[in-house]
C-alpha cells in the first residue's frame, strides 16, 4: 500500500483535480545481498480524466527499473526508479519514482 503525489507542472494544463490514475503493476525484486535489491516490473495504469477539461480515459503501459534498499528484518526503506509510460496516443514519456518509509 502506498500514496502517490503528482505535482502540477507549471506548463501543464492538467491539475490533480482533473485526473485519476490507478496503477496495477507486477514488480520482481532481484536480491544482490540481504538489503539491496533491483526492482524490475511492468504494468498498466488506468487514466480517467475529467471531460470538462477536454480529457479522455486511457490505458497506459508502464515499466519500472530501480534500486531498492530494504532491510530483511525491518527498518528504513528507500527506493528510486525510472518508470516510463507508453500512451497509444502520445507515445513514450519518461517518469521517475522516489519512495521511502518503514519496512515491517
Amino acid at each position: 500500500m502506498g500514496l502517490g503525489y503528482v505535482p502540477n507542472i507549471e506548463n501543464s494544463s492538467i491539475s490533480a483535480e482533473q485526473v485519476i490514475l490507478i496503477p496495477i503493476d507486477y514488480i520482481h525484486l532481484y536480491s544482490f545481498n540481504k538489503n539491496v535489491k533491483l526492482d524490475i516490473g511492468i504494468g498498466v495504469t488506468f487514466q480517467f480524466m475529467d471531460e470538462n477539461y477536454g480529457g479522455k480515459d486511457e490505458v497506459l503501459i508502464n515499466g519500472t527499473f530501480g534500486y531498492r534498499y530494504q532491510p530483511t528484518n525491518g527498518g528504513f526503506l528507500f527506493r528510486i526508479s525510472i518508470t516510463p509510460f507508453y500512451s497509444f496516443d502520445e507515445g513514450f514519456w519518461p517518469w521517475f519514482g522516489l519512495s521511502f518509509g518503514h519496512n515491517f
